[in-house]
């Protein structure tokens, strides 16, 4: 479930997944969907917090709707960890020690939150097999690095159905002017709003090409 970081401002709301409300177009603050762990909440494999003061320092000019993709398919915290891994079916969402596949119950959750969404743009957690823009590692299924990385499972998704919107991660956020950069690609998505709300069948049609990216 998405939640949004505080109360939005606008009287004209556009309703959000599960009966949560989000802003509409007509907001002052262009909504980000960002990784709640980016905030400084509790949702990471193991339990600890991390600080991230670039993303913070966004908050005043954009609406964070915050999601942990792991813990929105069930997985709780502290948590065994997941991995992208090479099989013969393609990469695949596994938790190593228990051997659990997840990639079809992380697709489902994605398609059921970006479907309708908002958003003028994402921030995402760097390396992780979830929300890792490009740099997740893969394993093969022996448990050992391939030496390959790739967009975690929600980005994935995230990139096949937002082409046109502003995706960055934490950590390429701290290069010099990239912050500004970022801002500034948001209010230009804006000008395209239709092209940032793709409906069901667009979003399963451009979920098919996640999918395809996972495998190759």
């Amino acid at each position: 479930m998405r939640e949004t970081s505080r109360k939005p401002q606008a009287t004209s709301r556009k309703p959000g997944v599960r009966g949560l409300e989000l802003e509409a177009w007509g907001s002052r603050r262009p909504v980000v969907v960002v990784s709640k762990c980016l905030l400084g909440e509790r949702c990471r494999y193991n339990g600890e917090t991390i600080s991230a003061p670039v993303v913070l320092s966004l908050s005043d000019r954009v609406e964070f709707v915050p999601v942990c993709p792991e813990m929105g398919i069930g997985l709780l915290v502290p948590r065994d960890p997941i991995r992208l891994v090479k099989t013969r079916r393609g990469i695949r969402l596994i938790q190593a020690r228990t051997g659990r596949d997840l990639t079809t119950r992380m697709r489902r959750f994605c398609r059921e939150f970006l479907s309708g969404l908002p958003v003028r743009g994402f921030i995402l957690k760097s390396r992780s097999p979830s929300c890792a823009v490009w740099d997740a590692v893969v394993d093969d299924d022996g448990g050992k690095l391939t030496g390959e990385t790739r967009p975690g499972v929600f980005a994935a998704e995230v990139l096949a159905c937002f082409p046109g919107l502003p995706v960055e991660d934490e950590e390429r956020l701290e290069e010099p002017s990239a912050g500004r950069r970022f801002v500034g690609l948001l209010s230009a998505s804006g000008r395209g709003l239709q092209s940032s709300l793709p409906p069901k069948a667009k979003l399963d049609s451009q979920s098919r090409r996640s999918t395809i990216l996972l495998r190759e």
